[in-house]
């Protein structure tokens, strides 16, 4: 896992944040690696009841998500693969089995504290 990532993310969240957080937009888009090829990636803006989360995830595979439009809250676990299979380090799912995918990383775009 990627520790630094996790602590800047848990920083942030404070008890009350335990989760599900509220889905707020899902992105997909394509990009250029360093080499040139074009890679998966999503986006997901989360809300917390303390903070706001932009996440992202790179090389997506093997992806399966339910109607988005249907999804209101989400518990996202992060877990790193044993087998390093085609680049993919983690396997990221939800708890209500609503999303989940593989992926070679992910990063922390965003995580704001809200203003009360």
């Amino acid at each position: 896992m990627n520790i630094t990532q996790y602590e800047k993310l848990k920083k942030h969240l404070s008890d009350a944040d335990t989760g599900p957080f509220t889905l707020n937009e899902f992105s997909f888009y394509m990009k250029e690696d360093d080499r040139y090829i074009h890679i998966p990636v999503f986006e997901l803006k989360l809300s917390a009841q303390t903070c706001d989360i932009q996440l992202r995830f790179e090389n997506i595979s093997a992806s399966k998500l339910d109607d988005l439009e249907s999804i209101d809250g989400v518990e996202l676990e992060i877990e790193p693969t044993d087998d390093q299979w085609e680049r993919l380090r983690y396997y990221v799912y939800d708890q209500e089995d609503q999303m989940s995918f593989y992926c070679g990383g992910w990063d922390v775009i965003k995580c704001d504290k809200k203003s009360h």
